[in-house]
């Protein structure tokens, strides 16, 4: 089974948890809210555990994060996903445009 993580908890999180609802081999084991925001998010996504920090969310040791927040998301949160050793979709792909943050992307992929 794929248990996966989302950084994010809007109209495309919500699109992911009921495109996998049905599915037998893939598990969403929690999504990342931004701190303060937990309780609308719980709201828009039902029976997904909801957290405020990164580290929450590899705690339930997601074998897959997509990210599902837009660019900032991954600027923020990319490379602590892929050091701490687990793979990474990145949905907003426009985000790799960026020389720098496609760099240590890399670097974080290969560290971790």
């Amino acid at each position: 089974m794929t248990t996966v993580g989302l950084i994010g908890c809007g109209g495309i999180a919500r699109d992911v948890v009921t495109a996998v609802q049905t599915e037998k081999t893939v598990h969403i084991v929690g999504a990342l809210a931004r701190p303060g925001r937990a309780a609308a998010a719980r709201s828009r996504l039902a029976g997904i555990e909801i957290v405020e920090t990164l580290d929450a969310l590899i705690a339930r040791k997601p074998t897959l994060i997509a990210e599902v927040a837009g660019q900032s998301a991954v600027t923020e949160h990319g490379e602590a996903v892929l050091h701490a050793g687990i793979d990474l979709v990145v949905i907003s792909v426009g985000a790799l445009a960026d020389p720098a943050l496609l760099a240590r992307l890399k670097a974080a992929a290969i560290a971790g």
